[in-house]
């Protein structure tokens, strides 16, 4: 064979293998997605999650293990989808995350593994959040927060809290939201709901609500409880300033 032919053979060799990678993406992709819509189960990848709506971030991430010291331990796409399977079958596992990278090299028996975590019980039911500004970085976290598939655990985007604006200040955030100069276009569906002055990500419905002040606010007029508050305006940087926000009713106090 000239060393032109075996070019090409390799040439060949390499798209089929891409080839079957991406078919078996796209198979652990479904089972990520119904995992975490029905059962709230998050699967990772030495604690990286695995993207149920990318090919290429789930072929990135087995390629990155691939160069760990996994005891000689290669883990390929068809080990993780395998895994996954097995995870899938058992309906009783609910709310929690799964390391099939840290199984899967530690060669831990998946089933004793699903059993361990059935009898600890679930990790997380749901948390409101609400995030205090809607700078860079709350837009940021409104595009982490709603980015995923939609499940009713977990931590639960209810609410920004801006301060009070003129006349279409809330098409200008949603256009804000949609296109970033660093992060590009958010990949989800976004609409204005004037009528009850909010927004609609991904089919979840983000109340907006204007405040000069954290303390006048009161979150259970919005349907919000025990809500977890992330300041993300940078005005308030001591106790006594972010102490405020204690004082709005529907906050989670932690003592």
């Amino acid at each position: 064979m000239s060393n032109a032919d075996t070019l090409r053979q390799l040439h060949q060799d390499h798209l089929k293998n891409y080839n079957n990678q991406e078919q078996q993406a796209i198979e652990l992709m479904g089972l990520l997605s119904k995992l975490y819509n029905e059962q709230d189960v998050q699967v990772t990848l030495f604690g990286e999650t695995l993207d149920a709506t990318s090919v290429g971030q789930i072929i990135a991430l087995h390629q990155k293990a691939a160069l760990r010291d996994n005891g000689a331990k290669a883990i390929d796409i068809a080990d993780t989808l395998a895994m996954v399977k097995v995870i899938a079958e058992n309906k009783e596992i609910q709310a929690t995350r799964i390391d099939v990278g840290q199984l899967i090299a530690n060669g831990t028996d998946v089933q004793v593994a699903l059993q361990s975590i059935n009898n600890a019980g679930a990790v997380n039911g749901a948390t409101d959040v609400v995030l205090y500004g809607f700078g860079r970085i709350g837009r940021i976290l409104t595009r982490l927060l709603l980015s995923q598939a939609s499940s009713a655990k977990g931590l639960q985007l209810k609410a920004i809290v801006v301060r009070p604006a003129a006349a279409g200040d809330l098409a200008k955030r949603i256009s804000l939201l949609e296109r970033d100069s660093i992060h590009g276009r958010f990949l989800g569906g976004i609409s204005i709901d004037e009528d009850n002055n909010g927004m609609i990500v991904n089919g979840r419905f983000v109340q907006v609500i204007y405040a000069k002040d954290p303390s006048e606010i009161d979150y259970t007029a919005y349907g919000i409880d025990n809500a977890l508050v992330i300041d993300n305006t940078g005005i308030w940087k001591d106790e006594a300033g972010l102490g405020k926000h204690l004082q709005s009713t529907g906050v989670k106090k932690y003592s």
